[in-house]
């Protein structure tokens, strides 16, 4: 058997993370553990009718759901941010790897309604790296900072959702500035990231000219979605 240990910060909270979470649990105790804390969490949806295949296949999309985020703060809670500095969570779990195009219709609306408390993590976690990453929600944050897959604001839905649905304890109104400075303003030059390129003919036009950039269309109603989630 061999026991392994991550941290983004240092080896000394990799040997903290591996002594809280592991300590002398064997292999068997800890797939033990796991098996109970995934029927319990499972567990919080109850179906009825269809085959045995089928709850099976819905069972399993489920745990596929949930697998991410990631949780990227160790157990002291401690974590590289998107300023590339270390950080410690404070009354709050740092999660990342949220692939938001992907999953803002989906599975976001999902945690909201099985997991508020996490999905309330994770809004505080997207707060977080607009204020470590020079004041700009990210689309797809992976590990400690912004890529560039895909395009839009999902972050906008995914936190106007929230709101709306009674989830309200994270910095409402720096994610709104945040939300409303990327929808009315160009991208400042030198940005780390832009959630909507090509903005400035966007707010000229409003809508995306077909004439000036590529995928007007998704982009326009990317843009136009986003912007009703702000409103």
């Amino acid at each position: 058997e061999l026991a392994v240990a991550l941290s983004h910060v240092s080896i000394e909270n990799a040997r903290e993370n591996l002594e809280v979470e592991l300590g002398e649990r064997s292999f068997d105790e800890v797939r033990q553990a796991a098996t109970a804390e995934w029927d319990k969490m499972l567990s919080s949806v109850q179906i009825e009718g269809g085959t045995a295949a089928e709850q099976t296949m819905f069972y399993t999309a489920l745990f596929r759901a949930l697998t991410m985020p990631t949780t990227f703060s160790d157990v002291n809670g401690d974590y590289l941010g998107f300023d590339k500095l270390h950080h410690r969570a404070d009354g709050f779990q740092y999660y990342t790897d949220m692939s938001l195009w992907d999953t803002f219709r989906t599975a976001h609306p999902l945690y909201t309604l099985l997991l508020p408390k996490q999905h309330r993590d994770m809004l505080v976690s997207l707060v977080t790296m607009a204020a470590q990453g020079g004041g700009t929600l990210p689309r797809w944050p992976s590990g400690c900072g912004y890529t560039g897959s895909m395009f839009g604001a999902p972050a906008d839905v995914v936190i106007a959702e929230a709101w709306l649905k009674g989830i309200r304890d994270f910095d409402v109104e720096a994610a709104y500035t945040a939300m409303r400075a990327a929808a009315l303003q160009p991208t400042p030059p030198g940005a780390s990231f832009s959630p909507r390129k090509d903005i400035d003919q966007f707010i000229q036009y409003g809508y995306c000219p077909s004439d000036l950039m590529s995928e007007a269309v998704a982009k326009t109603l990317e843009y136009s979605s986003s912007d009703a989630a702000i409103g």
